[in-house]
């Protein structure tokens, strides 16, 4: 066993968000990986009509988990799910399974969190910020424990993200005074959906959406309520699919920057107010999770090293001070391995050398670097070719869709233009040196080195990911799907 490896020997593991993209992607490198783990627990709550005990069984019927099941035949003796919700107080534990992940947990990773962008500030202050508090307070019950990942995204309204905890004082002249996590907590459950929603606009200000705001209140949580417990804070940037592992491509939504190049190429999306000369922030999922795994590793070793060093100190009478300086590792592509939004949407240009069947009409799009272009290019080929379909549709008796479409697509399109317009710097100097701790066989096992990938391949195998696992295309589409997609342009 490498020494990664022998962190998750013989130890039980608590993931929250365990069902999720980033979750599914962890438990699967889990199994494969560290053979050695005992059972890895995961929070799971019913959603959309199914149980807590259907969507856990229907989990491991994801292609992702076929190399895994190879690897891990035994891995259901390995996986329980823990009925529980990080919307409700408590984690919506109940008392066994509390105690039960109390005695039997030694690393806990915290996934997560809703990934809406215009979700409702209720709902997010529950799930981003409450639950990581309760979480917390679970962990100093944990006497095993040995250390806890917190997944978080950056302080998008910074202009330089540094590698450790910012104070947000800046927005202190909210009508909120001294907005606290846990007073901001407390208050949600004080005020009704109706007059949050007048309020939050005012409580946003400067924040893009609630999403980034409580995800960033949640990193104060974590320094509020972490102190001297093993943590470290993980931020990925925009996280696209898999690069390698356990093969190239794999990915389960369309969120993100994902979610352009989809709508791009069906040939819905033709404009987007972005700045092609900025650098677009992208990393893959499998070294997302082999990052958190190393990052796991690293808070334990160096606890253990504290540990040696209070004990060696203590016999010579010179104690050392407290030290509450909880690890904040960026996990971005910019510094090791650059990328502009225009070699981004350049390099997934190769999706029309194997079109879906579900392509509507042929690929046109422009990135607009000025907010009043972009406009122009959405009435003229957004909206008034979505107004003209619509009418036809009425005429001849069908349902309009296609102006709904358009109307949602700009809300996904207006959010992400937030982040193209803009250049986020950055520092990953704890990536780099975690990197540097590894052993080289960790370094192979568990790879994350942002700078040895190649983008045109990982984009490449993302298209076709894209094609095979959410648009359901099957190889032998490929050849009708180019005879159409040629029809498609032969009529511009």
């Amino acid at each position: 066993e490498t020494a990664v490896q022998q962190l998750f020997h013989g130890a039980g593991v608590f993931v929250t968000g365990g069902t999720g993209f980033l979750g599914t992607a962890l438990l699967e490198k889990l199994l494969r990986s560290c053979p050695g783990v005992r059972t890895i627990f995961i929070l799971v709550r019913p959603k959309k009509g199914k149980t807590q005990e259907e969507r856990f069984s229907g989990l491991f019927e994801a292609p992702v988990f076929e190399s895994m099941k190879k690897a891990c035949p035994n891995y259901m003796t390995k996986v329980r799910a823990v009925a529980g919700d990080c919307g409700l107080p408590g984690l919506g534990l109940g008392e066994a399974d509390r105690e039960l992940l109390c005695q039997e947990v030694r690393v806990v990773f915290h996934i997560a969190a809703t990934v809406r962008f215009d979700e409702k500030l209720k709902t997010a202050v529950h799930i981003n910020v409450r639950s990581t508090k309760h979480l917390l307070e679970l962990a100093r019950h944990m006497p095993h424990l040995k250390v806890q990942s917190q997944n978080a995204w950056n302080r998008t309204w910074s202009s330089r993200v540094l590698k450790r905890f910012q104070t947000w004082g800046h927005i202190q002249h909210l009508s909120i005074s001294k907005l606290q996590a846990f007073k901001l907590g407390h208050s949600m459950d004080l005020l009704d959906e109706d007059v949050l929603s007048i309020m939050t606009p005012m409580i946003l200000r400067e924040w893009p959406n609630t999403y980034a705001l409580t995800k960033s209140i949640a990193e104060d949580t974590v320094r509020e309520f972490g102190k001297g417990l093993p943590i470290a804070v993980v931020r990925p940037s925009i996280v696209i699919s898999t690069a390698r592992e356990p093969f190239p491509g794999w990915i389960n939504n369309i969120y993100g920057a994902t979610g352009v190049v989809v709508g791009a190429g069906v040939g819905l999306l033709r404009t987007m107010h972005c700045n092609e000369d900025m650098l677009a922030e992208v990393v893959p999922v499998d070294m997302v999770i082999n990052v958190m795994i190393a990052a796991a590793w690293d808070v334990a070793t160096q606890q253990r090293l504290k540990a040696q060093q209070y004990l060696l100190e203590k016999q010579t009478g010179n104690l050392p001070g407290p030290d509450d300086d909880i690890p904040i590792l960026n996990y971005v592509s910019s510094i090791q391995n650059p990328l502009t939004w225009a070699q981004y949407m350049k390099f997934n240009e190769c999706g029309k050398e194997f079109p879906s069947m579900r392509v509507q009409w042929y690929y046109c799009f422009q990135l607009n670097k000025y907010k009043i272009m972009h406009n122009l290019y959405a009435i003229f080929l957004h909206f008034l070719p979505a107004l003209i379909v619509d009418t036809a549709a009425r005429l001849v008796g069908k349902k309009p869709i296609l102006w709904n479409i358009y109307k949602k697509i700009h809300k996904f399109v207006d959010v992400i233009s937030y982040f193209s317009t803009q250049q986020w710097k950055f520092t990953n100097d704890n990536v780099q040196t975690l990197w540097k701790r590894m052993s080289p066989e960790d370094q192979k096992l568990f790879d994350f080195n942002i700078a040895n990938i190649d983008w045109q391949s990982v984009f490449k195998d993302s298209m076709l990911g894209l094609r095979t696992y959410m648009a359901q295309d099957t190889p032998d589409t490929i050849e009708p799907a180019k005879k159409r997609y040629r029809r498609y342009s032969q009529n511009v």
